[in-house]
């Protein structure tokens, strides 16, 4: 890293490491918490597996900031977002009791440097509608708007009505131990058009089947005439808070192959998912559906799924 230890503004900035994940999980809790309406408390193996991907490492994508006084109070992080053309996501945390002091200015300007230094032509990142203070922030650095992400969530409930799956439409579990290469290959083929899709390895897939969140029973596959041709993943998101208790259900994948689509497949693939949950013992589910997808946001109004909030995607040239 370029100088990092360094002290500027009463803030001391160091790389990640291994045992960084107990205060940047407490950091992550007090920053989500303090206006996101759908926070729920997380624990440190949320984000152990979540960064333990191929291709990450702590100490070069991940930044601390602590004050004068040794407390985390801010991060940031930067990971590969595509590699055509070369860019990388970045996030950026302040603890609320530490904003206006500069110090989201100097995360950024050391995860810009790091950009600049892996030769990515540009940066993206993610912001709730909730935070107007962030969006200034990045418009003032020099991003801009790109689209926008819905998130949708559906209160559990028991079924009030049977869907009818079509009769050439087989829905099983996808076997983990033999069809990684399946997974990938069905991915890939139903979202490589999709702008700003980064294509997903088996390798990718198979740290993903060891994140905290993932059930295999929670993924399936659809096949016609033996033809695997779409899929349904869902995660779980568990609050830690004992006063608290939810569990939540995120979609975090669904496709079909382009050629099978308008024939109620997707649709029988997310009730597929859903019931699934429901008998979990899931409280809510969850997903994101881009703002410009009118066909998707349909489907999921009609499962019952409603919008809470919209996720501002802002990109910038390094």
């Amino acid at each position: 890293m370029d100088n990092v230890s360094q002290f500027s503004n009463l803030l001391i900035l160091e790389p990640g490491t291994d045992s960084m994940f107990n205060e940047y999980t407490a950091l992550h809790n007090v920053v989500n918490s303090y206006d996101n309406p759908d926070h729920i408390e997380i624990g440190p193996d949320y984000f152990q597996t979540s960064y333990s991907y191929p291709g990450i490492i702590l100490s070069r994508d991940i930044i601390l900031g602590r004050s004068s006084n040794g407390e985390l109070v801010a991060s940031g992080t930067i990971f590969i977002h595509s590699t055509n053309p070369p860019s990388a996501r970045i996030m950026i945390q302040v603890h609320p009791d530490y904003r206006h002091q500069g110090f989201g200015s100097k995360i950024l300007e050391h995860l810009i440097r790091r950009a600049r230094a892996r030769r990515f032509s540009e940066i993206v990142c993610r912001i709730p509608t909730f935070r107007p203070d962030a969006i200034h922030f990045a418009e003032k650095h020099g991003f801009r708007h790109s689209h926008t992400l819905i998130k949708m969530q559906l209160e559990y409930e028991f079924p009030k009505r049977t869907i009818i799956v079509p009769t050439e439409l087989k829905i099983r579990e996808l076997d983990l131990d033999h069809e990684l290469d399946l997974w990938a290959s069905l991915q890939n083929s139903i979202f490589r058009e999709s702008e700003n899709y980064k294509e997903i390895t088996i390798d990718s897939l198979a740290s993903l089947t060891k994140h905290v969140g993932f059930d295999s029973d929670l993924l399936i596959v659809g096949e016609v005439d033996n033809i695997a041709i779409g899929y349904c993943l869902g995660m779980a998101l568990n609050s830690v808070n004992g006063q608290k208790s939810e569990k939540i259900l995120q979609i975090q994948g669904i496709g079909v192959l382009h050629e099978y689509r308008g024939r109620g497949y997707a649709q029988a693939l997310l009730n597929g998912v859903l019931t699934r949950g429901w008998t979990k013992g899931y409280t809510k589910s969850e997903l994101l559906v881009l703002g410009s997808n009118t066909g998707a946001f349909q489907l999921y109004q009609k499962n019952g799924f409603t919008d809470r909030f919209g996720y501002l995607w802002y990109r910038r040239e390094c």
